[in-house]
């Protein structure tokens, strides 16, 4: 018998915004060789499920919005990888089916108009960090079932953990970290909202590590692409401690 799903939150307007913040930045980061973060399924039915609650939180993406457009531009590319997505949209049966993909595959960006399918380019274009309900329907209810609580979402034990990541890696990016510390984000709900899935990934592996707790090793934060990414925009140590304040930092 499978584990229950854990139920993440409730989670205020607030803490939602800073949600989706975080992982259109992640989306919108530059990849390495043949990543898809955007065919993510479970990143994006966790961003559907937060904009569901609060669909204004699309406009948090605004600063990452030609990111994420590049990053579809750059992972349709039939060299790109095996050339997944292209070969996933081109055997779409109809063009209402692959619109309700890539409907999905922008998220957290949303298309106000007319989507062009005439090129990747005019597809990119037709998305932007406005809301445009209604949101699509979601196919992935098998990944994240309806929470019996509102303003929480329900989500399978094994996809918490790797949410968190995502959500880790784009908090910790550097055009996240620079937006914080410029005053770009609504850094208590931010903290709010990491702390509440932390604790929920934490149950779901069921132990302790970097970044899983709520005391963070100096040793394990210096070998963490977070520290890397500060040094390279050449934080200060009270800077650091800023965006680290979900973290107590121990010796070791």
């Amino acid at each position: 018998m499978s584990a229950p799903p854990i139920e993440i939150g409730p989670f205020d307007d607030a803490e939602l915004s800073e949600l989706v913040r975080m992982l259109a930045a992640r989306k919108a980061a530059p990849a390495e060789d043949g990543e898809t973060a955007s065919m993510s399924l479970f990143l994006n039915a966790f961003l559907l499920a937060c904009l569901g609650m609060h669909p204004d939180a699309v406009r948090a993406a605004a600063p990452f919005a030609a990111g994420i457009r590049r990053g579809f531009l750059r992972e349709v590319r039939p060299d790109w990888g095996d050339g997944a997505m292209a070969r996933y949209l081109a055997a779409r049966p109809s063009d209402a089916a692959r619109l309700e993909e890539l409907r999905l595959l922008f998220l957290p960006l949303q298309a106000p108009g007319t989507v062009s399918l005439s090129s990747p380019e005019g597809i990119a274009r037709s998305f932007e960090a406005a809301p445009h309900p209604p949101l699509p329907a979601s196919p992935f209810a098998h990944v994240h079932p309806p929470a019996p609580r509102e303003r929480t979402v329900a989500v399978a034990r094994p996809f918490v953990p790797l949410i968190y990541g995502q959500v880790l890696a784009g908090r910790h990016g550097t055009a996240h970290l620079e937006l914080r510390r410029t005053g770009g984000t609504d850094a208590a709900a931010s903290d709010r909202a990491l702390a509440c899935l932390r604790e929920a990934a934490r149950e779901a592996q069921g132990g302790d590590g970097p970044f899983l707790a709520p005391t963070l090793r100096w040793s394990d934060f210096a070998a963490s692409p977070a520290y890397a990414n500060m040094m390279a925009l050449g934080f200060s140590r009270e800077e650091m401690l800023d965006a680290l304040a979900p973290w107590e930092l121990v010796d070791g």
